[in-house]
């Protein structure tokens, strides 16, 4: 069971470990007998036998990873236990250990990820709660708490802007916000003013006292509408901003303040669509369009620089996992050589990318191995000895070169 777990891609020696029938148990195998015990759900006993070898023979890398797979295995079988007694926050803990020391395990990265769904799950119940309680500075931590767990969720982060209006309605730490949720809800008092010195004008033409008063209400609402705009910009809404900042030059055509805002968040609202536009080229792995796009937008944008070159780090991330994917395929199909190619390719690009160093190196002792105990198995003098050279080389590379032709003929099975 060792040597074949050595032979394993490590992204599939963690299920074998925790599903597999291992051999029965033999106290005289020392490490061999991890795998048995994981099988049998003796977690701590495999964790306490795995760390005695790996100390007393660290420079052995098969007792090295025995150590570690049983590490996760223990600590996934911990977190699936706190997980099922809705002790979330200690399982996320667990798991996080979990990929500290095996992100290349599938069923950690499952786990990772279903525990942070359930626990953004979790805290946007809580969040509905105290929505209907209508406690607003409650909701507003929860929904923080959401994006947490799971950053970019829209819908949270629609309802914590709606929550982030709404409290500063309440707070007035802006009056324009207040009034202008007063106008949806009802006639907003400025207007109102407006419309009699509108009507006074018509009524008695040539009004100066209405008419200087109806332009001293629209230089408030126009204030009021560009300071609306500037709140919604410090919060990224560029789009709103931009459409506010517009009612406010209708209403005062030559207010600077609202000048400069409709330029400003006219680039902006166009730099922030770009971006999204970009986000969604990097999902369906178009990155070259992405990268042009992300360029281009940074050259527009003054109040979103960081988050463009963030987004062209994901883009260069992107590529890299895209090639890393590509080789972890080709290693888990047993195309050796092609997985090296496709290493050594994500290398050129990013040289210590996770762990492609080792994967690779792995690969190319596979590779010499097999070459070598290939070439002894042609030099063999009788067939027990072409076969036992040929059945070493099966346990970690079944598929190289004619090896199954050769082992069949040497078993008299029928090809």
């Amino acid at each position: 069971m060792t040597s074949i777990l050595r032979a394993l891609p490590a992204a599939l020696v963690l299920p074998v470990l925790l599903g597999a029938c291992a051999a029965p148990h033999d106290e005289q195998h020392g490490s061999a007998d991890v795998p048995w015990m994981i099988a049998h759900g003796q977690y701590r006993e495999a964790l306490a036998v795995a760390e005695t070898e790996a100390s007393e023979r660290p420079d052995d890398a098969e007792a090295q990873e025995t150590y570690r797979m049983a590490s996760i295995a223990w600590l996934i079988e911990q977190t699936r236990r706190a997980c099922f007694e809705n002790r979330n926050e200690e399982a996320l803990a667990l798991v996080e250990q979990a990929m500290a020391i095996g992100p290349d395990q599938p069923v950690v990265v499952h786990w990772h990820a279903k525990i942070r769904s359930e626990l953004a799950g979790h805290w946007a119940a809580v969040a509905g709660e105290w929505l209907a309680q209508d406690n607003l500075e409650a909701a507003r931590d929860a929904f923080e708490k959401v994006l947490v767990f799971a950053p970019g969720d829209p819908r949270a982060s629609e309802l914590l802007g709606n929550v982030l209006l709404r409290l500063n309605y309440r707070r007035g730490m802006s009056e324009s916000y207040y009034d202008e949720g007063i106008q949806m809800l009802n006639e907003y008092w400025l207007h109102e003013a407006l419309s009699r010195f509108s009507y006074s004008g018509k009524y008695v033409p040539g009004n100066e006292r209405a008419e200087k008063r109806g332009s001293q209400v629209q230089v408030l609402l126009a204030d009021q509408r560009s300071a609306l705009a500037l709140e919604l910009e410090r919060a990224g809404q560029y789009f709103a901003a931009n459409n506010e900042f517009r009612l406010a030059l209708l209403l005062e055509p030559e207010l600077e303040e609202a000048v400069q805002g409709y330029e400003r968040t006219t680039k902006e609202a166009k730099a922030a669509e770009m971006l999204k536009t970009a986000e969604m080229l990097v999902l369906r792995k178009r990155f070259g369009e992405a990268q042009e796009l992300l360029e281009r937008g940074l050259q527009l944008t003054e109040l979103q620089k960081e988050a463009f070159e963030g987004a062209l780090d994901g883009v260069e991330e992107g590529r890299h996992e895209e090639l890393y994917v590509r080789a972890l395929t080709l290693e888990g199909d047993g195309l050796f050589e092609e997985a090296v190619a496709a290493y050594d390719l994500l290398l050129e690009q990013a040289s210590y990318y996770r762990d492609a160093i080792a994967r690779r190196d792995t690969l190319t002792s596979f590779m010499e191995k097999a070459a070598e105990l290939y070439a002894r198995s042609e030099a063999a003098e009788n067939d027990e000895d072409k076969l036992q050279l040929l059945r070493q080389i099966e346990t970690f590379w079944a598929d190289y070169r004619d090896i199954q032709d050769q082992i069949r003929a040497l078993t008299g099975q029928p090809r």
